[in-house]
This record gives structure tokens, C-alpha cells and sequence, in this order.
């Protein structure tokens, strides 16, 4: 059996890559030896499987060296070098993507090379870049680094000529160090927090209330990064005062353009997670600020990827707008979205979807005939729809389907191995209370008094928003 790195290696590239992998091989700068070519070109072949078989250490000598014995240890020489080979070829497709990794390698050879007009030179192309650069805390961090490596190439050219050419101005040095560093601080103290690890936070996070302090009283306006991730902390820290919600979000607004897509993306969830949390203690007009906040994530392309909406965004989004009675909005957001889904994904997600959006408008004989065509191999959307189908049969007072499908639903939930204990547990909850509520005579107060106790006290318990609705519809 081959090296299982030289074997995870080559499995994680692409067809392109490997390729590329050929040429790089090929090429004498950086491999002379005609045998890890042969051993290549060998490997290669059995792209994209490299089952053991074909990579056995026997198999792979005998076709290096016909005829002679097999000697493990010429093998796993072999081996290991053109495991090495592959190292540097993806490192090196790291250092190509980089355009700032490659520059400040550049800048710190000719700081060894002490060429100081080409230092010069880069070291002023390197700070243009970063002028133009997005102001996060990578940007800050390179900053840094680039006032760092220029007070070095003073302090050196003074060593080797025995003179100053310039005064590190070291006050520009500490100014992006301790920015880098609060932004990082306070991000990391969010995350922490998200995660709801308080107790690990107390422990392990010296200088917190130094630096909110500091933050109390020194004005980082103009610095947005580190703006944004204080009032995500004290959106975390102080989850009653709407305040900061509102003041991050009017902050992240002006601002967003300053982070990369992702971390813009990571940001709005927190505000976000904020208007979840108000809405799970009652304050149900923060719905409007979710569905806000996705517009803007729509509108300035933030939320997609490459292009290509997520369908759990897809879904979130339809859900929100729904809950808000935006029935027009969402049938064009449906629509209009439908081809920014995966491809592979794209039609069981449009017409779950689309099934959702005549659940709200009590249009039911269109769900069932939407849910009725597709077969979801996701679990989750296998789940949501059973759900919607039982929940739509139950409107339209279609006993013996709703029961056939409770009895169906029940053999899923206890076949299917793919499904947590929660979610098994959560979905059973829903088809118990489903069937009480099947039985309950309307008005009969204390069947229903009792049931809707049980509802409150049942964990973890799917769609009891749609619960409540019909006890309040049964107490007439």
C-alpha cells in the first residue's frame, strides 16, 4: 500500500491540477529524476480512484523497475519524494493565488539581498496595493508587517553603510499592530461568545474589559472594523438594548464595502442572530429587519457564492417573507431566484419552495400537487415536506390520508439511519400532537386546555407556530 499522504494528496486535486501537476513535474527546475515521472505518469492514470490496488508498493516497483527485486525501501524513496514534489506544487498554487503573500516574500529577499532601490520599489508598490486593499484585519495585520519590514531595511542599511536613509516611524508601526489586534480581539470574543462558551470566555480571554474600556473612551469611528465587531460584542453582552442593534446595523450599512464578501456575510448573520433572538422573547417586528437585511445581501450580491444561491438561504429567505404576509415579493423572489440555485439542487428546492408559498396562501390543492412530484433525497427537505403534506391534509380535513401518511411518516422517521436523535424525536412530537389534535371536538375546553399545556411542554417539537394557530381555531 502507497503513502496515504502521497494518496490524499492526489485525491484532492482536479483534473486541471493534475495537469498542471504533469507540467510541474516535467519541468527539470524543479524535478531531475526520470523515475518520479514514470511514477507520475503511472499515477496519474488511475485518476480519480487511486484505489490501493492499483497503487500497491509491489506494483508500483515492478513497473519501475521490471525484472529486478522488489526493495521496499527504493519504493517508499520514491514515494516520499514525489509526496514532496506535490507539496511544493500546491503550495506554490497558494503563493499564485496570494498576490500579497508573493509580495512580501518578494520584499523580504531583497531586504537579504540588501538591494535597496528595488526594495524601494516594491515596497511602494506593496503599500498601493494596500491602499486599495478592503480594511478588515488582514488589512491592518499587512500594514503592519509592511511598516515592520521597512524599519528593518533602515535599521540594516545603517548596519551595513553606516547610515540613516530614513527615521522609522514606529507610532505608524504600533498604530496598525494594536489595530490588528482589537479588531482580531473583539472578533474572536464575538465568536466566543456566538457560541454561547461564556464560561471559557471569563477564562481564557485576558484584557477583554481593558479593551472595552479603552473602546468606552477613545472614538474608533473611523476605524470601521473595529466599530462593527464592538457593537456585534455589545449586541452579545447586552442582548435586551436594541440600541446597538441598531447602531451596528446603520454602522454596517455605510460600511460593508470595506470586508470581503464572506466576512460581510459572517457580520449580517450576527445582526441577524440578534433579530432571531428578539423574535424567539416575542418582539415579532424584528421579522422585518431580517427580511430587510436579506434584501440588502440580495441586492448587493452578498449572500451568493460564486454567483449561486444556497438553498437553505433560498428557503430561510422564502420563510421570512412569508411569515411577513409579503406574498408578491416572495412569489418574484421564488421565481426569480430559481437559477441561482446548484443546479443539481435547483428543482426539488423551487418546488418545495414554491409548495411553502400556497401552504401560506391556503392554497392547498397546489401543495399537494407539487409536493406529490418530487421524491427529495435530502433528508431535511424529505422532513419539511412530509410535514407540509400532514399539516396540509389536516386543513383540508383529509382523515384517512393524514392518517395513512402518519403511519408512512412514522416508518421514515424510524428507518432512515441519516436523521439525529433530535430530529427523530422532534418529527415523532409533531405526528403525537398532530393526531390529539385530530380527535379534539372544537370548543371541547378541557381537551383543549390540556393539549395546549402539552404543546408548550413539548421539546424538541416541529412547526409549533402552526400548533398554536389551531388550538386558538379550535377554542373558537
Amino acid at each position: 500500500m502507497t503513502d496515504p499522504k502521497l494518496l490524499l494528496l492526489l485525491k484532492s486535486l482536479s483534473k486541471d491540477e493534475i495537469k498542471s501537476l504533469d507540467k510541474f513535474i516535467q519541468s527539470p527546475f524543479f524535478n531531475t529524476n526520470s523515475k518520479l515521472l514514470e511514477l507520475f505518469s503511472y499515477l496519474k492514470s488511475k485518476y480519480p480512484e487511486f484505489n490501493h490496488v492499483c497503487l500497491d508498493k509491489k506494483n508500483i516497483f515492478s513497473m519501475l523497475f521490471p525484472g529486478k527485486p522488489f526493495s521496499d525501501l527504493r519504493t517508499r524513496q520514491y514515494l516520499s519524494s514525489l509526496t514532496v514534489l506535490v507539496e511544493q506544487f500546491i503550495t506554490i498554487c497558494r503563493i499564485q493565488k496570494d498576490t500579497t503573500t508573493r509580495q512580501f516574500a518578494l520584499l523580504e529577499e531583497m531586504l537579504s539581498r540588501d538591494s535597496e532601490k528595488y526594495f524601494n520599489h516594491t515596497l511602494s508598490h506593496v503599500a498601493q496595493n494596500g491602499r486599495d486593499a478592503y480594511q478588515n484585519g488582514e488589512f491592518y495585520r499587512n500594514q503592519f508587517r509592511l511598516e515592520e519590514i521597512r524599519s528593518r531595511f533602515i535599521a540594516t542599511s545603517a548596519q551595513r553603510q553606516n547610515r540613516f536613509i530614513a527615521q522609522p516611524d514606529f507610532s505608524k508601526t504600533l498604530h496598525h499592530l494594536d489595530t490588528f489586534y482589537l479588531i482580531y480581539k473583539l472578533k474572536y470574543c464575538c465568536e466566543m461568545l456566538n457560541f454561547k462558551t461564556i464560561g471559557a470566555l471569563e477564562k481564557e480571554t485576558i484584557l477583554l474589559d481593558e479593551i472595552l474600556d479603552l473602546l468606552r473612551k477613545k472614538d474608533y469611528s473611523d476605524t470601521p472594523a473595529v466599530n462593527i465587531y464592538h457593537k456585534i460584542l455589545l449586541t452579545l453582552t447586552e442582548p435586551d438594548n436594541e440600541e446597538n442593534f441598531e447602531r451596528l446595523l446603520q454602522t454596517l450599512k455605510s460600511n460593508d464595502h470595506l470586508f470581503p464578501q464572506s466576512e460581510t456575510r459572517e457580520i449580517y448573520i450576527y445582526a441577524q442572530n440578534f433579530c432571531i433572538r428578539q423574535i424567539n422573547k416575542g418582539k415579532t417586528r424584528f421579522l422585518n429587519e431580517i427580511l430587510d437585511i436579506y434584501q440588502i445581501l440580495l441586492e448587493r450580491e452578498i449572500i451568493l457564492e460564486k454567483g449561486v444561491l444556497s438553498p437553505w438561504d433560498y428557503k430561510n429567505i422564502v420563510v421570512t417573507a412569508l411569515r411577513l404576509n409579503e406574498f408578491q415579493w416572495t412569489e418574484n423572489f421564488i421565481n426569480d431566484y430559481k437559477k441561482k440555485l446548484p443546479e443539481h439542487e435547483r428543482e426539488n428546492a423551487y418546488t418545495y419552495n414554491l409548495a411553502k408559498f400556497y401552504f401560506y396562501k391556503k392554497d392547498y390543492s397546489n401543495v399537494l400537487k407539487l409536493l406529490q412530484e418530487v421524491e427529495y433525497n435530502d433528508v431535511f427537505y424529505s422532513l419539511d415536506s412530509k410535514a407540509m403534506l400532514l399539516k396540509t391534509y389536516y386543513e383540508l380535513n383529509e382523515v384517512d390520508s393524514l392518517d395513512s401518511l402518519m403511519d408512512s411518516f412514522k416508518i421514515y422517521l424510524q428507518r432512515n439511519k441519516a436523521l439525529s436523535e433530535h430530529h427523530v424525536k422532534t418529527y415523532k412530537n409533531l405526528l403525537r400532537i398532530t393526531h390529539r389534535l385530530t380527535r379534539i371536538i372544537p370548543k371541547d375546553k378541557k381537551r383543549i386546555e390540556l393539549l395546549e399545556a402539552e404543546i408548550e411542554q413539548t421539546k424538541p417539537l416541529a412547526d409549533i407556530g402552526w400548533l398554536r394557530e389551531k388550538m386558538e381555531e379550535l377554542k373558537g
